[in-house]
């Protein structure tokens, strides 16, 4: 019975967390791919996702940042941990990091690989671009 227990509190504090902030990720990435298709923009009262978008877009310009996105989208720890491992938490109390990672995150977009806008896609595919039908 000591075995199970332990198994269970380390999968709860090991596993729990990565499998909880990789959910939280794939619902908010699902839901922007859905407003995307109806030319909307994704809004979310959600700080992490906010954070995590602004990480993302500026990693190639601290190098910090990227071993931090990079420990997290390699899954061996949790956004919390990579920051902490990295001294991104020491870093972004004495020396400025989160102002540093919002300046240089300010009209950067999040998705910055090169290639052709929805509408340059599709017209090039010879598809016309659907437009929302009322009501959805």
């Amino acid at each position: 019975m000591k075995l199970v227990l332990a198994h269970d509190q380390a999968t709860e504090e090991t596993l729990v967390p990565l499998w909880e902030a990789s959910n939280a990720w794939d619902r908010h990435r699902l839901a922007e791919i859905e407003e995307e298709k109806q030319g909307r923009t994704y809004t979310t009262d959600d700080e992490n996702w906010h954070l995590r978008n602004t990480l993302d877009a500026v990693r190639l310009r601290a190098p910090q940042v990227l071993r931090a996105v990079g420990d997290v989208a390699s899954v061996p720890r949790t956004a919390d941990e990579a920051l902490i491992r990295t001294g991104l938490d020491e870093a972004l109390i004495r020396t400025g990091l989160v102002e540093r990672v919002v300046r240089l995150g300010a009209g950067v977009p999040l998705y910055t690989g090169p290639g052709p806008t929805r509408a340059e896609l599709l017209a090039a595919a010879g598809v016309p671009e659907e437009q929302p039908q009322a009501g959805e």
